[in-house]
């Protein structure tokens, strides 16, 4: 059975956390430290996010890179974090 719209992003949130975590730190020099805070994840995975040991999976998309691109400058400018789930699980949608 193929999955709906909402289990296909659920399956992609580690690389969409790793690109917003390499995007925070890579380019906005925000700590490993806060991403991880900012993320609800451990630092060690964000370490491993940077590593390509988690979340390697390439984004081809470029809705999801301007959703990526859009949650970095949001927790850039306000320091808010949205929650994936409501910015790429549109489940009423499937």
């Amino acid at each position: 059975m193929p999955m709906n719209k909402c289990e296909q992003a659920v399956s992609l949130f580690p690389t969409i956390r790793a690109a917003i975590a390499r995007k925070l730190i890579n380019e906005n020099g925000v700590s490993q430290a806060k991403v991880a805070e900012a993320l609800g994840i451990t630092q060690a995975a964000v370490s491993q996010y940077m590593k390509s040991v988690r979340g390697k999976q390439l984004l081809q998309n470029p809705e999801i890179d301007e959703k990526i691109s859009a949650i970095c400058r949001e927790f850039i400018e306000n320091k808010k974090y949205p929650d994936l789930s409501k910015e790429f699980c549109k489940c009423k949608d499937n």
